[in-house]
């Protein structure tokens, strides 16, 4: 079976002008995944924007430093840091998700096996995996969508 027989192909995506309140908005709008999909104007992928990559930007440590301070403050240090820094109300507008978005992202071919977008995913310890064809953008693939695929193949659903 094949990452396109299993995909959600009518995953929700940004483009780098979108701004940081319209992000949120599809954040909880949707109740997307923490991966959003960042494509240009012809859906070519550029790369994806995260809560992490949300956060960041307000927090005064920086982020190759989180895992120390993570495990020296007992957990969630960004979330909680968050809560006591003093955020101008206009960063909504001002942030773009050009400013934001990782560009290094593990991604899967939409002709891949599912088993080999599997073993990419736990390799790399994600659930999920935007899907190309090509460089084009053209869907998402959960660990969840796996699992459904396979019992679809087999009749039990």
């Amino acid at each position: 079976m094949l990452v396109k027989d299993v995909m959600i192909r009518d995953a929700v995506t940004v483009t780098r002008s979108t701004n940081l309140r319209e992000l949120l908005d599809i954040f909880t709008k949707f109740h997307t995944s923490p991966l959003l999909p960042v494509v240009d104007n012809n859906r070519v992928f550029l790369g994806a924007i995260t809560l992490k990559n949300v956060i960041e930007p307000f927090c005064s440590i920086p982020s190759h430093m989180m895992r120390t301070v993570k495990y020296a403050s007992g957990g969630g240090f960004m979330i909680n840091e968050l809560q006591y820094i003093n955020i101008p109300p206009d960063s909504a507008t001002l942030f773009l998700i050009d400013d934001l978005y990782s560009k290094k992202i593990i991604t899967v071919q939409e002709d891949d096996t599912i088993s080999s977008a599997e073993q990419t995913m736990d390799l790399n310890r994600i659930g999920t995996l935007p899907v190309l064809k090509g460089p084009v953008f053209s869907g998402m693939l959960t660990k969840f969508d796996i699992v459904i695929g396979i019992l679809k193949e087999k009749g039990i659903i």
